[in-house]
């Protein structure tokens, strides 16, 4: 994927045809989202792009470390309010973990994804393909991570309202965040 087809793909997206309201009175996020991901030589970051550029205009703070494609990413969206384009660095990486609330891998969660969100409590927001991440069942209190379909825009979208809807929730914030410390533990 080149850098003029990312550009001539992601302009033409505006929040209008999300049918989504920014401003209502049901509903104001209160949400920062870490961003990390390898962009480079990705077929499928343009359905990222696209999610980054919504979540910004429903007003949610998000810093994308930058890994491959930077000067892209940070052309695209570096000059969009709400988004915030970081160099790839480990000192970049602590400072991100270190302010946000949940940790998005839009292209899959690994290993060490899940280390850096039990590291510094962030929530997952992930594509449901991983079997240690359960999608979070405030009813059943159960869960702990957002789970969307891969490759679902409007999924993804729905992911991190929900997300932000149970951030609200300080019980239900601090359940999550122990249920992702106790992922991979035995006993």
């Amino acid at each position: 994927m080149t850098l003029s087809s990312l550009q001539t793909s992601v302009a033409p997206l505006k929040i209008s045809q999300l049918q989504i309201h920014k401003k209502t009175p049901h509903f104001t996020p209160t949400l920062s989202v870490a961003c990390m991901a390898s962009w480079k030589g990705r077929e499928d970051s343009l359905q990222s792009l696209k999610v980054i550029e919504a979540l910004a205009e429903l007003g949610y703070g998000i810093k994308i470390l930058a890994r491959g494609h930077q000067a892209a990413l940070t052309e695209l969206l570096g000059q969009r309010n709400g988004i915030e384009v970081l160099e790839d660095n480990e000192k970049n990486q602590r400072q991100m973990l270190k302010s946000v609330d949940v940790l998005w891998t839009p292209f899959g969660f690994a290993s060490q994804d899940l280390l850096l969100a039990q590291k510094y409590q962030l929530i997952p927001v992930a594509p449901d393909t991983t079997a240690e991440l359960k999608n979070f069942n405030p009813s059943k209190e159960e869960g702990n991570a957002f789970l969307y379909e891969a490759g679902d825009f409007y999924d993804t979208l729905r992911a991190f309202i929900r997300a932000a809807e149970n951030r609200q929730f300080s019980y239900d914030w601090g359940n999550l965040k122990k249920a992702v410390g106790k992922v991979g533990a035995s006993g």
